[in-house]
């Protein structure tokens, strides 16, 4: 494969990623039986609280802009670095589990 049409199909993948991302914004992070839903743009931008209460799974989110900006300059194993973090960041949040990097 030529760099060219590497460097284009790499940022095919970065583009739907961050469209994939956008849309997830307008969707329902957090539901209560109770409440209405929180929706993802509220969560990303009341999640960094999660220093002061010990919920550190947004801070994936950091880790993604990172990895996007980083796949963008053609710096695969940093972004590669960045991403795994982040992977292991939503498991701790799904799964209970402790942060395995």
């Amino acid at each position: 494969m030529t760099p060219s049409r590497q460097q284009f199909l790499s940022s095919i993948a970065v583009a739907a990623s961050l469209a994939l991302f956008l849309a997830s914004l307008g969707l329902p992070a957090l539901e209560f039986a109770t409440r209405e839903p929180v929706r993802g743009s509220v969560a990303l931008c009341w999640g960094w609280w999660g220093v002061l209460t010990g919920d550190f799974p947004w801070f994936a989110n950091p880790l993604y802009f990172a990895s996007l900006t980083l796949a963008l300059m053609r710096k695969r194993a940093m972004s590669q670095l960045f991403v795994r973090p982040g992977f292991g960041s939503w498991h701790a949040l799904t799964e209970g589990a402790r942060l395995v990097v």
